[in-house]
This record gives structure tokens, sequence and C-alpha cells, in this order.
């Protein structure tokens, strides 16, 4: 059995970073809930894609988590990175009031991916189901890199 050792970890706010909305708009909305403050809001439809340039780092394998604003007006997210799929599709639907989803939630733990070379790739969130007048709100996006023992 192969053990996974944790090298660093680096965590962005969604609303400091580059972002692009295929299909919809975005802004920055103020919750004292989110982690600095605020998220990146973005009014998205099926097939409709949020993507964020992120840092430079380095080659590698990474872990990728991402905190997000949840409620009944949400959809379902694929997560890509540099256009290959990251682990299953995650839920922002939730039928409660809205709130802040984080790390102790599994829902934001998107999987694991391998980064073939150092830059700065870019994260997308796909919107795979959907109802009328979706939204996303994106908080934050951690990044763990780890190496594997051989």
């Amino acid at each position: 059995m192969r053990a996974s050792r944790i090298e660093s970890q680096i965590t962005m706010e969604a609303e400091s970073l580059s972002a692009n909305v295929s299909g919809g708009s975005w802004s920055i909305v103020g919750d004292s809930a989110a982690s600095a403050g605020s998220y990146l809001e973005a009014a998205i439809g099926l097939g409709d894609d949020v993507s964020l340039l992120l840092p430079a780092v380095q080659a590698g394998g990474y872990r990728l988590e991402v905190g997000f604003r949840a409620a009944t007006d949400r959809g379902r997210f694929a997560a890509l990175v540099d256009g290959f799929t990251v682990g299953r599709v995650r839920t922002a639907v939730y039928s409660s009031s809205a709130m802040m989803r984080d790390s102790d939630d599994s829902n934001t733990d998107f999987g694991s991916f391998e980064l073939p070379a150092a830059g700065s790739p870019v994260l997308s969130l796909l919107c795979e189901f959907t109802s009328p007048g979706t939204d996303i709100g994106v908080d934050y996006i951690t990044l763990t890199k780890y190496t594997r023992d051989r």
C-alpha cells in the first residue's frame, strides 16, 4: 500500500482571482459567513462555467477543495483543471436556508489530480444540472500538494 504525504497547502479567495464566466455574469458579494467576508457569485446556466486563473504552482499531485455558498437556487458542478475533470460532480443545492459550505462539509472535496507541469492552471466549475436562475457562489479554493511513497 502506498501512503501519501502532504507537502504544502495553498488557499486562495475566489473573489481575488481573475475570473471568466461563460454565458452569464459575476459579481463580488459581501457575506460575513464567507472566509474573507465576501465571495464570487455567478449567474450561469446548464453547460456554462466559471473559470478562475490560479496562481503558479509546481507540477505534481494535488487535492482540490472548493468552498461555496449553498442554497435552493444552486446547481451541480464538475471541476476541471486545465480542461481535465477532477473527481466527481458536487452539488450546491440544499433545501434549507442559504449557508456557506467549507472544509467541515465533505461535499467541498472534489478529489485529486495530477498537474504535469509547473504553471498557472485554470480551474473551471462547469454547471451540469440546474434549474432556471441558477447561481454559484465560490468562496475559496484550496490546493493541497502531496507526494506518494513509492
